[in-house]
């Protein structure tokens, strides 16, 4: 087993801890992967571009997509900290506090919607609805409600939403539905870690 030194000094890192039924194809893993690291990006990069609107634009009243910095500082970029392969085996991530919780908070949601076969037609038919998703995405949805309180269009909040957290979160749900995501662990990282085995 080779092991790397991974030494963080930000306080607001989180643990997300995928527990898996099976592995999948070379593509499948490929995918998973992608798929969990443009979720992240885009809930890090909502976050912070929104503080910045905020605090620089408050005039501004449209949220143009083209003004988002979709940069990842080193330091917030999402790392893969550990795999176990065996049956039950497990993705470990260590990565920005919200963007993490978000995530854990949205594949909790959606193995429990998927329980109830009622719910998730219904779901199913208000997919796009942006009351629906502020519920679901609580992480986000202070911000969301802020630009609506100061005058941003709905429409542009909703763009916006959809492009940069919901659609790629919506893609972790295959990858669930397909067993390679089973369940989530809610873990919290200490910050003490300071070796990874991988």
């Amino acid at each position: 087993m080779k092991t790397t030194n991974f030494t963080n000094h930000s306080d607001d890192k989180n643990i997300l801890t995928i527990k898996a039924n099976r592995l999948g194809s070379v593509e499948e893993i490929i995918s998973f992967l992608n798929d969990i690291e443009k979720a992240y990006n885009g809930i890090l990069c909502f976050e912070r571009e929104i503080d910045s609107i905020l605090s620089s634009y408050g005039n501004n009243r449209s949220l143009p997509l083209e003004i988002f910095d979709y940069n990842i500082k080193e330091e917030d970029k999402l790392i893969l900290s550990k795999i176990r392969i065996q049956s039950p085996g497990l993705w470990e991530f260590i990565g920005s506090l919200n963007p993490i919780q978000q995530i854990r908070e949205f594949l909790k949601d959606h193995h429990e919607r998927k329980k109830d076969r009622q719910y998730r037609m219904r779901q199913e038919e208000i997919r796009n609805d942006l009351e629906l998703e502020k519920l679901r995405l609580s992480v986000i949805s202070d911000k969301i409600e802020i630009l609506e309180s100061i005058g941003y269009p709905k429409e542009d909040i909703k763009n916006i939403v959809e492009s940069l957290v919901l659609k790629p979160l919506e893609k972790l749900s295959i990858h669930q539905d397909n067993h390679l995501i089973n369940d989530v662990v809610d873990d919290r990282y200490s910050g003490s870690q300071s070796e990874l085995d991988y």
